[in-house]
């Protein structure tokens, strides 16, 4: 699963930039083909969403310690916040400083995107508030555009926290929730439901019929993943026109269930650098952004001045900024995150049930 971090990373990293850098230009490979995905930043996010409710609710479905929800409640916080935290205090710092060129960057490159942001006058209190409050509860996302994903990852979490707590081992209560709000609803929400479900059929009904006939026929499960995958890299889903959400929540079903049944799948996403890519992706997540506003907006002025076309500049700038933001979310991870680990030993010295397991 850390494999499918890396690749929505991967994917939402690539989409930005191209929004940044070459907005507005059409590529036949990647636009009319299932490389679609791979600046299809909006499918990614759903895409790691039903991960999100899939990894949260595994456990659950296998130990059946309904008495730790509490704590992962709240050990969800510790684990999301200091980076974020981090992250919005070294933008505040950058935007004080006149170190951010998104919008000189903008106008250079035709952005939209780009230059929305951090065009406001920035203030310390607020920018604390946001990123110990807001962000998680209301969406804000006013220092770090992307972060607009992170009140549904926290919230949806809660979301697939609560239902395992009310419904506990009752099959039958769990599959009314999917139908009435898979049914009803329509948002971001429903991917993290999605998650939950996936991971019921995979793990409390893996004997049934499904799951034995993927393991057992290698061409069904194949079948199964290229069209699930077809169908999430191909198609635009818009979420208020219910068939087309039905058919987009049908393919991520089919395209995680023939990965979970593949022996090829664990040996090419579980591999070294894919763990290591999945160890890496919120950290990368966060700071990718403020690096392009910043360091990527700085090099494509200096590029592009130097009289490079916008093709070459964008290029140039992608290659020179790779490096930049997965040093800095190595720091992040090896010591920003730490801070939230740190918290959470805290809080589990003092004896709170189940901290510790």
């Amino acid at each position: 699963m850390e494999g499918i971090r890396t690749i929505g990373c991967i994917c939402v990293l690539l989409c930005h930039f191209r929004l940044c850098f070459l907005p507005g230009e059409s590529f036949w490979l990647v636009d009319s083909t299932p490389l679609k995905i791979l600046t299809n930043g909006n499918t990614a996010v759903r895409i790691l969403f039903v991960l999100s409710g899939f990894v949260v609710s595994y456990k659950y479905f296998i130990t059946e310690e309904y008495e730790r929800v509490p704590w992962d409640i709240l050990k969800r916080y510790f684990r999301l916040a200091p980076p974020v935290v981090v992250a919005n205090i070294l933008v505040y710092f950058m935007m004080r400083l006149g170190l951010l060129y998104n919008v000189q960057a903008a106008e250079a490159s035709g952005s939209l995107d780009l230059g929305l942001y951090n065009r406001f006058e920035p203030q310390i209190a607020l920018c604390l508030k946001e990123a110990f409050i807001t962000c998680f509860f209301h969406g804000s996302h006013e220092y770090i555009g992307p972060l607009w994903t992170m009140v549904y990852e926290y919230l949806g979490v809660l979301l697939i926290l609560g239902v395992v707590a009310v419904c506990k081992g009752n099959s039958l209560l769990r599959y009314l929730f999917y139908l009435v709000f898979l049914g009803v609803f329509s948002s971001y929400y429903n991917y993290f439901v999605l998650g939950m479900f996936l991971c019921d059929i995979y793990t409390v009904q893996g004997e049934d019929d499904i799951n034995r006939k993927l393991r057992e026929h290698k061409w069904l499960n194949m079948a199964v993943f290229v069209i699930g995958s077809l169908i999430v890299c191909m198609f635009d889903v818009d979420d208020e026109v219910k068939v087309a959400r039905v058919l987009f929540a049908a393919g991520l079903m089919m395209m995680f269930l023939g990965l979970l049944h593949s022996g090829w799948g664990e040996r090419v996403l579980g591999n070294r650098a894919m763990r290591a890519g999945g160890k890496l992706s919120y950290a990368v997540y966060i700071v990718h952004f403020p690096v392009m506003e910043s360091f990527s907006s700085a090099c494509y002025l200096w590029i592009t001045g130097l009289g490079g076309n916008r093709y070459f500049s964008a290029l140039a700038v992608l290659a020179m900024s790779l490096p930049v933001i997965l040093g800095v979310a190595y720091l992040f991870y090896r010591y920003v995150e730490r801070i939230g680990k740190g918290a959470v030993d805290y809080i589990s010295a003092y004896g709170m049930p189940y901290a510790g397991k």
